[in-house]
């Protein structure tokens, strides 16, 4: 999946789903909060927003704005007593995503969507009432950025882009080109540099 791939009705739905009820949340229950004295949010978005998840420029992007939004909430009604967490899970068991790669994936794009899944879950399934409990715990203490399975795989990601962003991009460059290549060996393109 490239930018091309995505029709503008997909980056329509992933901004819909993946910013603006954010949006909506957060003016709904943010002057709420602030009248009583405060609260928390917490802001689901996910790894990929501090990474990238091959396969799906649409929620590439939105994950990203979430995380960005997270941050700006966070700064700003602070001095409201508002507490925002956000919340990055990397491959969680259960989820729709997860439930569509076992029928497989018709088209290409989808097909290399679900090997991106594939190879995020070969570091590990999270389950879902663990992430409940790490958020509850990021939660109670103050913490912004909740990155579920403790000193797992996301996070070592995540370091290792934030150490050195170019050798990150070039280790995903490889990455996408042998996924490409287990999908379609005398066809597969050069590596994007679309991360």
């Amino acid at each position: 999946g490239d930018c091309a791939e995505a029709a503008p009705s997909g980056w329509e739905r992933s901004w819909a789903l993946n910013v603006m009820q954010i949006v909506v949340g957060a003016e709904v229950l943010i002057p709420r909060m602030a009248a009583r004295g405060g609260g928390a949010l917490l802001v689901t978005a996910s790894a990929a927003g501090l990474l990238s998840q091959l396969g799906s420029a649409p929620y590439t992007a939105t994950k990203h704005a979430a995380v960005g939004l997270a941050e700006w909430l966070s700064i700003t009604h602070a001095h409201q007593n508002v507490a925002v967490c956000c919340i990055c899970p990397q491959a969680v068991a259960g989820t729709e995503m997860l439930r569509q790669l076992e029928g497989g994936a018709a088209v290409p794009a989808a097909q290399e969507l679900a090997s991106a899944l594939r190879a995020a879950a070969l570091d590990g399934l999270l389950d879902p009432g663990g992430i409940a409990e790490e958020a509850l715990d990021c939660l109670a203490r103050g913490t912004f950025l909740c990155v579920p399975g403790g000193e797992g795989a996301a996070l070592r990601h995540i370091r290792r882009k934030e150490a050195d962003r170019e050798r990150w991009i070039g280790a995903m460059r490889k990455l996408q080109a042998r996924l490409l290549a287990a999908h379609s060996p005398s066809e597969a393109p050069p590596p994007r540099a679309m991360l």
